[in-house]
């Protein structure tokens, strides 16, 4: 499984490439250093960074996921 992050102009930001195949996205990134840098910005401060996840991802103050049963 390879995680990867790029910014509003399409470069590549962070990879990841470590884990087998089969382990869930949402499982890489909770390993990775990436959440750990994430996680301490923001609590420094830094407000104005922003994931885009899909739906398998849990909702964290610097990652967005979609709305779940929107209705």
């Amino acid at each position: 499984m390879v995680v990867s992050v790029c910014d509003h102009t399409m470069k590549i930001r962070y990879i990841n490439a470590k884990n087998p195949g089969a382990t869930h996205d949402s499982m890489v990134f909770n390993m990775s250093s990436l959440k750990i840098h994430l996680e301490q910005q923001h609590l420094n401060g830094l407000r104005n960074t922003w994931l885009l996840g899909d739906a398998g991802y849990a909702l964290k103050p610097y990652l967005m996921t979609p709305f779940r049963n929107s209705e």
